[in-house]
């Protein structure tokens, strides 16, 4: 099983990639000079806004949850699969 850790993420000027795909940005924010916004891949942007530290900081710890709460759904997956296979579910 991996577990991801910052060794696996790349900042590219504001974008943070993990792979080569891009997991999130840090974008300005419109309204307060000097601080950012996280975007999520999928366009959503955060409520809150920090200072750039902070915003690189936020969105690396929302990566690590996606990239490994995958690894936990997919082993949940795979042990309940092997719970029904003994017919113990």
């Amino acid at each position: 099983m991996t577990v991801y850790g910052r060794k696996d993420l790349v900042w590219k000027k504001h974008n943070l990639y993990s792979q080569k795909k891009l997991m999130m940005s840090v974008i300005p924010d419109s309204k307060h000079e000097k601080m950012f916004r996280v975007k999520w891949n999928d366009g959503i942007l955060s409520e809150d806004f920090y200072n750039i530290t902070w915003a690189k900081e936020h969105a690396m710890l929302e990566t690590f949850k996606t990239l490994n709460n995958r690894i936990e759904d997919q082993n949940y997956k795979h042990k309940e699969t092997a719970l029904e296979a003994r017919g113990c579910v």
